[in-house]
């Protein structure tokens, strides 16, 4: 405690002896005693300070009826006091009677009164706060109605307007996200930019408001689907970077000294700038994107303590994108460093945490990708694992549970294919089995479950040596033959896929009718004329073409 401190509550205390219960002036000086305890607590952070600044309001009010000049301080500070006591402990009751204290105040603080947008302001504040607890889009729209009033009574040029133009568009963003309505987020992006416009290049809010606006104008560009919003959002992330101090002297950005270094927000503007431009890789496929991002993401982890709540997204973002240049590259490199990454944040997403059953998705697909590399079967044991752990995770009815059963039946296709076990073939037939009972006909991923499904049975077909699970698999080649009408780039492969399986079935019942096979001959329903069969014989190399399921990691 500050020597001033001391003596000024000192000094109260005496005072407060010399105003006895009884004595109209006691509350003032009760509350003169609050702030002075509030304010000690700013200073050292000991929440005993905070606790006894909240006794002594309830004392002040308890003495100070309606009528008193000192009730509507006392009530908007009590308030200020328990919502900030809520902030340390999470405490319901505390932000539950801090609404009740500023309804009241606002009834004191008439239309016309000099802090009634104050007021407006903290109820608003309190009932987002409670919103974010229970969900209550009510709740919402009443903190929505309070905040744009607290607004309105702070015209442009006002002190105040950038703090009530931030609460309302909070206000927004959150409704937006409950509802999805555009208005909500254009409003937002509008305050956003008005606060922006009045703050100056170097003052300490404006790397927050930089970083929230380039958040909401992200948004917008995924839902709109231009790239107009997602560069000026880049150019904002940008800006707060510059703003921030280097931590290499080979920095790739130009930055000033604002934050100090370790200064924690400097990590969640390097995120966000990453995932910005991994964003526009994604609509542009220029690959000069996807590495800045990734060098972007590298020095966000750099800043990112193990207990930074940015350094788990940082991490699965970093691997997702790593992974994504090693598709277009092959660099066994950013394979190796993906499957480092998102081992890290398994240990992050300890079992029980949500998305666990995510990072173990791309973990076993990394180690797919490995084997595939190098054939390591012990790497193929690890994938297969984890993607089975990754699938327990998600029960029938979940919406990532196709994902799932396809990449573990990939895996088991492969550990067949390695070691000839047939209980890894008929499992992964299985699973595919439950993928298209989920997909309705029409699904733009049907064709390619089919596709596999095909395969898989018709590989069965080929060990055991029955004509069932043929007959099935040109069944369900047909079915993907009708989704490439004449004229598509997958058409040709299709119907080869078909041929094949027919030329199968040929041969296959000549050796059971005891007649010697001819190669040469066509089967009886494919037309050997046709201008996309004619040539099938060059294209068929004996098996089912594999085709592998689709990247299968989750973003």
């Amino acid at each position: 405690m500050a020597d001033s401190d001391f003596d000024e509550a000192t000094f109260i205390q005496e005072e407060l002896d010399h105003h006895q219960p009884g004595d109209p002036e006691r509350s003032t000086v009760l509350v003169d005693l609050g702030d002075v305890l509030y304010d000690r607590f700013k200073d050292n952070s000991i929440l005993s300070d905070l606790d006894e600044a909240i006794d002594v309001l309830r004392k002040a009010l308890q003495i100070c009826p309606p009528e008193h000049p000192t009730r509507s301080l006392a009530v908007h500070r009590l308030a200020f006091y328990l919502h900030t006591r809520h902030d340390s402990h999470s405490s319901v009751a505390d932000l539950e009677e801090s609404i009740a204290l500023n309804q009241e105040a606002l009834e004191l603080r008439k239309p016309g009164h000099h802090d009634r947008s104050l007021t407006l302001n903290n109820l608003g504040w309190d009932l987002w706060e409670k919103f974010k607890l229970d969900g209550d889009v009510e709740v919402l729209e009443q903190a929505i109605t309070y905040n744009r009033e607290a607004l309105e009574l702070c015209p442009k040029g006002h002190e105040k307007r950038p703090l009530r133009l931030s609460n309302l568009a909070r206000g927004l963003r959150s409704r937006y996200e409950v509802k999805g309505s555009m208005e909500d987020l254009e409003e937002v992006i509008a305050l956003s930019h008005e606060i922006l416009k009045n703050l100056s290049p170097g003052h300490r809010d404006r790397v927050e408001y930089l970083v929230y606006l380039a958040g909401c104008l992200e948004t917008k560009s995924r839902v709109a689907g231009t790239m107009e919003y997602l560069e000026e959002a880049i150019s904002l992330y940008r800006e707060a970077l510059d703003l921030c101090p280097p931590g290499h002297p080979s920095r790739m950005l130009k930055i000033n000294q604002v934050f100090q270094p370790g200064d924690p927000e400097r990590s969640t503007v390097l995120f966000n700038l990453g995932y910005a431009l991994y964003d526009r890789f994604e609509d542009n496929r220029i690959l000069s994107d996807l590495d800045e991002a990734i060098d972007v993401l590298h020095e966000a982890l750099r800043f990112c303590l193990p207990e930074h709540p940015t350094r788990l997204l940082a991490l699965h973002l970093l691997a997702f994108s790593l992974h994504t240049r090693h598709d277009s590259r092959s660099s066994i490199v950013d394979l190796e460093e993906a499957i480092a990454l998102n081992r890290e944040a398994l240990e992050f997403r300890k079992p029980g945490h949500s998305d666990r059953s995510l990072t173990l998705n791309n973990l076993g697909w990394d180690l797919w990708e490995k084997f595939k590399l190098d054939g390591d079967v012990e790497v193929l044991e690890q994938a297969i694992t984890y993607n089975r752990e990754a699938l327990e995770l998600c029960p029938k009815g979940h919406e990532k549970r196709p994902l799932r059963l396809s990449n573990l039946a990939r895996g088991l296709r492969s550990r067949y294919e390695a070691k000839g076990s047939m209980e890894d073939l008929e499992e992964a037939i299985t699973l595919s089995r439950e993928i298209l009972e989920n997909l309705p006909p029409g699904h733009c991923d049907r064709v390619e479950y089919l596709d596999y499904l095909a395969g898989c049975l018709e590989t069965k077909s080929r060990v055991a040596g029955t004509m069932e699970y043929l007959e099935e698999a040109i069944s369900l080649y047909r079915e993907a033959l009708d989704f490439c009408p004449p004229g598509h780039p997958s058409r040709m492969l299709k119907i080869n896929k078909v041929s094949s399986c027919l030329r199968a079935r040929a041969t296959m019942q000549a050796i059971i009718q005891g007649v010697q096979p001819i190669s040469d001959n066509y089967p009886s329903d494919v037309d050997p004329q046709h201008p996309e069969v004619h040539n099938y014989h060059q294209h068929d190399k004996g098996d089912t073409e594999e085709y592998p399921i689709s990247r299968n990691g989750d973003h």
